[in-house]
């Protein structure tokens, strides 16, 4: 019966406080497409124009180095940009979706979204860096790069998308490759 009732409202604190946030969205995203394609240059990726950079398929080794250079930025010290956070949550679901080709991998950005609104966002952290506050626009984001992701994953591999995972089991395997990929929080890119 508590645990109902605890459900029940950890479910109206989420839909609340994704109402409550929606009004005050701040991206701007000319900016996180700028600070996407710093991190792909630094990653060797050499694209004719910055709109390529969100239509050509990558594969998961360059989307995964470009996530690690923005995740150092935000971990030395700009971890509240949300435009750093919107850059930074798409370079990482582009690349954990390219790698699995999981269709609920499309879910993620909006579970992550929920635990922050619910105070629970700072369990997964990794530095002593606070984390960004919920946004729509950054779930956008993780959303754009959790569908690049999967397409990138079809056009690199010739596989179809697996239809089911368990989604813990999803989440696990992501914080297993979120925390790997963190190792030295120093910031060499810049706009």
């Amino acid at each position: 019966m508590m645990m109902r009732i605890a459900r029940k409202i950890a479910l109206a604190a989420m839909i609340n406080s994704w109402f409550a946030v929606s009004a005050i969205a701040v991206v701007d995203d000319g900016v996180a497409r700028a600070w996407v394609k710093k991190a792909y240059e630094f990653a060797g990726l050499k694209a004719e124009s910055l709109d390529s950079l969100f239509t050509i398929a990558i594969d998961p080794t360059t989307s995964k180095t470009a996530w690690v250079t923005l995740k150092h930025c935000r971990d030395s010290g700009d971890s509240l940009d949300l435009n750093l956070a919107a850059a930074e949550h798409y370079l990482f679901i582009r690349w954990f979706a390219a790698k699995e080709g999981q269709l609920n991998v499309m879910l993620m950005p909006n579970v992550y979204d929920a635990m922050k609104s619910l105070g629970l966002g700072d369990i997964l952290k990794l530095t002593e860096k606070p984390t960004s506050p919920p946004d729509p626009d950054v779930v956008r984001w993780g959303q754009d790069g959790a569908r690049r992701g999967l397409k990138d994953f079809q056009k690199n591999t010739g596989q179809a998308l697996d239809t089911y995972k368990d989604l813990p089991l999803m989440a696990n395997g992501m914080w297993e490759n979120y925390q790997a990929g963190v190792d030295n929080p120093k910031c060499k890119v810049s706009l």
